[in-house]
């Protein structure tokens, strides 16, 4: 509201900004489905194959398959690989045992559609809070149809970027919400910033960039914000999921 006021932009009311944020996330999934339609249809091709119709770990939700899941690598049984991304074969697991997509590729190109459509979402909600909604709009649709994610959205298990992209945008609009919260809502925020980098680590280690991010962010805006504490909890909530997985993955190699 501040930064329309700023910009000689009359304020609307609440729920004419509400229904605009409705109506424009709609449109963002509209055109995010319209650009990826053509991607339902294909099939289980190259890495697809060796890591979900052939890894037996997938093929029914039990505590023994769990134990495999989170005691190796992504590419067992076929070695360990230096992989460790948990989380993303349990995806694979849930589309094969708990929705019995099996071999059918449809449904797993459904979970990647919703992950790219909700990363979109996220986008637009961090750019509504950089560049007001005109350059919020813009950024969340070429986000949505730009090519360079097109293997991550299509490719099945593209999924771990899908899953990482998730933890570095959910994980810096939690930091920010953190950062301007107190008391028990602080700690909340905190604490799903700590399960959303957990989330992301563990389905692939480029994750570990939200960090960064959050770095970056402080060091362009540390004259306005001066977050001094906000960061060191923030930081905090990053690390510990990251070391966990990290400790995890030795023990697993090792």
């Amino acid at each position: 509201m501040k930064s329309r006021e700023r910009k000689g932009v009359a304020p609307t009311s609440k729920s004419g900004i509400e229904r605009r944020h409705l109506l424009v996330g709609l449109g963002l999934c509209l055109l995010t489905l319209a650009v990826y339609s053509n991607s339902f249809g294909a099939g289980f091709t190259m890495d697809n194959r060796g890591l979900i119709l052939e890894d037996a770990r997938v093929r029914a939700a039990t505590a023994a398959n769990l134990s495999l899941v989170f005691g190796h690598t992504y590419w067992w049984p076929y070695g360990e690989s230096g992989l460790y991304r948990p989380l993303t074969t349990l995806s694979y697991l849930f589309n094969y045992a708990i929705l019995g997509n099996g071999a059918q590729p449809g449904g797993y190109h459904w979970i990647n559609f919703l992950l790219h459509a909700g990363n979109v979402l996220l986008v637009y909600t961090l750019g509504l809070r950089l560049a007001g909604w005109r350059a919020a709009v813009w950024t969340a649709a070429i986000w949505a149809v730009h090519p360079v994610l097109t293997e991550s959205v299509t490719n099945i298990v593209g999924r771990a970027d899908l899953l990482a992209g998730t933890a570095v945008l959910g994980g810096l609009l939690l930091y920010l919400k953190s950062t301007e919260s107190a008391g028990w809502r602080r700690w909340a925020l905190l604490g799903a910033l700590s399960a959303a980098t957990a989330i992301g680590v563990f389905s692939k280690e480029s994750a570990v960039t939200v960090v960064g991010v959050v770095a970056l962010y402080e060091a362009i805006w540390w004259k306005e914000r001066r977050q001094a504490v906000g960061l060191a909890l923030g930081t905090l909530a990053l690390l510990i999921p990251i070391q966990v997985m990290l400790y995890q993955r030795a023990a697993v190699l090792w």
